[in-house]
């Protein structure tokens, strides 16, 4: 049994490979949709020509299909039942209850460069906002909003030579903030607070550009992975301190990985050359399980 003990430590655990005995063969894509994650199973959809869908047995790998979601949306990750209900207009978002109640409409300060569209993030919870637009002068920067009352926290600045594009995601009130230049892949991704204020680099001292939203593990610490899959790095998004390291295996230059997960599992789910394959790691032994998928 293996246990994360050491702080910063790299753990590299080689779970086995399941081999899968069933029938079922993975249609996949480029890019996974509707990535998601219960009590038993691992569940994706690809789209190599209609939407296919899956579900993947965490314990013994076996592969069912999945009905398909109604609609157009392809939202690379499932959203939570409870989670807030976002609606994103031009240059505006309306935030209101899972149910539909208690709508705010927030309208940020500064300008919603037409071509790049808005850039917005909304926590879990449903009580902080964050957008992403330009100065008069054209300098990149993120704005604030206390969702309950609809107060404009912060506006701060990106650094000049960061690059214009950005993407925002909120780990519990914690921001983490991508900026690049547009068109390129990477660029620099940090945790700050909701004021602004930089919290640490995204992977500490061996920095990372997430591919997924933050996965919550417990308290503090989220996990965020790369989308070569190669590792997963559990941080403390308050401190900013990184907790856990985990190398998984050796990045592919096609892979496509999102990770899902809760406080007993996160799970990695490729697209790409690796359509369907899965990683599980075991959040209380660090075991690592694979599960090769079966593509057709």
């Amino acid at each position: 049994m293996h246990r994360w003990s050491l702080i910063g430590s790299v753990v590299l655990v080689f779970g086995s490979a399941v081999v899968r005995a069933d029938g079922v063969c993975i249609r996949g894509s480029k890019h996974s949709s509707h990535v998601g994650l219960d009590a038993t199973s691992g569940r994706f959809c690809f789209e190599p020509g209609g939407l296919a869908c899956y579900a993947v047995n965490l314990q013994t790998g076996a592969v069912t299909t999945e009905q398909a979601p109604a609609g157009s949306d392809r939202p690379q990750v499932t959203a939570a039942p409870d989670a807030p209900k976002v609606t994103e207009a031009e240059a505006d978002v309306t935030v209101c209850h899972h149910d539909g109640s208690a709508c705010r409409k927030l309208v940020p300060k500064g300008i919603v460069d037409p071509g790049l569209g808005l850039v917005s993030a909304v926590n879990r919870s449903g009580t902080l906002a964050a957008f992403g637009t330009q100065a008069p002068h054209r300098q990149s920067q993120v704005e604030t909003f206390d969702v309950t009352t609809g107060k404009h926290l912060a506006t701060f600045k990106l650094p000049d030579k960061g690059g214009m594009c950005m993407f925002l995601a909120f780990a519990g009130d914690t921001l983490d903030i991508t900026q690049s230049e547009c068109g390129t892949p990477g660029g620099t991704e940090w945790l700050a607070t909701k004021t602004g204020k930089k919290i640490a680099p995204l992977g500490g001292n061996s920095p990372i550009n997430s591919n997924s939203p933050p996965v919550h593990v417990s308290g503090n610490t989220y996990a965020f992975a790369p989308a070569t899959g190669e590792v997963v790095v559990l941080q403390d998004v308050v401190t900013g301190k990184v907790v856990q390291r985990i190398a998984v295996d050796k990045a592919a230059g096609s892979d496509s990985a999102t990770l899902v997960g809760d406080a007993m599992h996160l799970v990695l789910v490729h697209a790409g050359a690796r359509a369907g394959d899965l990683v599980i790691i075991d959040v209380a032994t660090g075991k690592i399980t694979r599960f090769p998928a079966k593509r057709c």
